[in-house]
């Protein structure tokens, strides 16, 4: 793991220290909430059926910078983008809000100490359920536990939760997301993510540039543009149809790689990384005892920079491998009309497959 540059992330590897940074904003709830109180106009509905009774509304008639401060235990929350100059907050009251300038907040579960928020698992209330309507304004969503389901909103979105779900769709603004533990789901994503979980599953579908802080679980990337940083531990990792630069970090997971195209760069302790790669590609990669499985199109016409000290090369017949006591290597060129792919891979005690 990369040890200066990746603080964030070598915090959300480590329980307390997660706790400590999702909720670092709550503990100052009391003094954020001094003054002001939202006026509106509000009146009590419940929902039929199972579903979670929605216990108050509010119209919040919004400015031109306003941005939504929601903090609280368990809450599962849904916004739908819609125009108008009106945000349609249904579960909530007017007596939940304040606005200070620009920020509207709305303090669910209002916690003053540490003390109080390590209670908050002893006292829970119920979940609450909130849903929004209206056009896109920042947000910034601080929870315990909920469920978290956005949709076309074009602004920066902030979600910091330690356990539950969190799904984006259509989004156009940059996108943060922490969870101790859950699951990450984002589509069609344009801004830039970064999604930092200790434990838990990440899908990504049709997104850019985008940063991944996974200790443990599972990650899923389905067509992926510009850059793309993976910061895994013990993570299970598959990423389809990318085109641009992806940096990887790994300590003992499985990187398996298809129809990618670009830079394909970084480091691994161990475990494997499986890569169907696209002409015009570049690879530049090291471990210490890890596997790396490559496989190239018909003909490719390949450059191939291959060393392992303890481990195997196994290149196509028409490369040689020159061994001595103490490493092995192959350099040289695959047949066929050159497609523009030059292989660089290196390994302490693991192996190198040519395919």
């Amino acid at each position: 793991m990369r040890h200066a540059s990746k603080v964030c992330s070598s915090l959300l590897f480590q329980s307390h220290s997660v706790s400590r940074l999702i909720f670092k904003q709550v503990f100052k709830a009391r003094a954020s909430i001094c003054c002001g109180i939202l006026v509106f106009s509000s009146s009590v509905s419940f929902a039929a059926g199972n579903e979670l009774p929605l216990r108050g509304s509010v119209d919040i008639p919004l400015r031109g910078n306003d941005r939504l401060q929601i903090r609280g235990q368990d809450v599962h929350l849904t916004w739908v983008q819609a125009p108008g100059a009106v945000l349609h907050v249904r579960g909530l009251s007017e007596s939940q809000g304040v606005r200070r300038g620009d920020l509207l907040i709305f303090d669910l579960k209002e916690v003053g100490s540490k003390e109080d928020f390590a209670n908050l698992n002893k006292k829970k209330d119920g979940a609450i359920r909130v849903e929004i309507q209206g056009p896109s304004i920042p947000v910034d969503l601080t929870l315990h536990d909920g469920q978290v389901n956005l949709n076309q909103l074009s602004h920066e979105v902030r979600v910091q939760m330690i356990q539950g779900s969190i799904k984006v769709s259509h989004s156009r603004g940059p996108l943060l997301l922490r969870l101790h533990r859950g699951q990450i789901s984002v589509s069609d994503a344009a801004g830039k993510g970064q999604y930092d979980v200790y434990s838990g599953q990440v899908s990504l579908k049709q997104v850019e540039d985008s940063e991944v802080n996974l200790f443990t679980g599972s990650l899923d990337i389905q067509s992926i543009k510009g850059r793309l940083a993976l910061n895994t531990h013990s993570t299970q990792s598959k990423v389809s149809a990318m085109t641009g630069t992806l940096t990887l970090d790994s300590q003992k997971g499985s990187l398996a790689l298809t129809q990618f195209q670009g830079r394909l760069e970084g480091k691994t302790v161990e475990g494997l990384v499986a890569a169907q790669l696209q002409p015009e590609t570049e690879v530049h990669l090291k471990s210490k005892s890890g596997r790396f499985n490559f496989t190239l199109p018909t003909n490719s016409g390949a450059y191939l920079n291959l060393w392992t000290r303890e481990g195997e090369l196994v290149v196509p017949k028409e490369l040689s491998v020159s061994r001595s006591p103490s490493e092995k290597s192959a350099r040289g060129r695959l047949r066929g009309e050159s497609q523009k792919i030059n292989i660089t891979a290196h390994t302490s005690e693991g192996a190198v497959v040519i395919k």
